[in-house]
């Protein structure tokens, strides 16, 4: 694997690191927390700056993603959203579950 320009095998840099997650990887979670709650994220980190989080529950919606720190994705006012509050209905779909104004 590639790291900050150098090739190192996988052992190589478990010599010098206690995880290799600490270099990237996948990690599946459930968001918890106002209209996310239930549901599933999948954060995924590319180990070369790219990270993002992937929201199977809405179609495989994009809905974090950086590189090197910089953000790459513009988060409506609504957030994440459990699919649940969808409204099918005319507009509803862009409220997410978010009261009319």
């Amino acid at each position: 694997m590639n790291i900050c320009g150098k090739k190192f095998t996988r052992a190589q840099v478990l010599e010098r690191i206690g995880n290799i997650a600490q270099v990237g990887g996948i990690r599946r979670c459930e968001l918890r927390e106002g209209r996310a709650n239930g549901v599933s994220a999948i954060d995924i980190d590319t180990g070369g700056g790219l990270r993002f989080t992937v929201l199977p529950d809405r179609g495989m919606d994009i809905s974090r993603a950086s590189y090197k720190g910089t953000n790459l994705v513009y988060l409506t006012p609504n957030g994440e959203v459990n699919p649940a509050f969808y409204d099918p209905h005319g507009i509803g779909w862009l409220r997410s579950g978010r009261s009319p104004r």
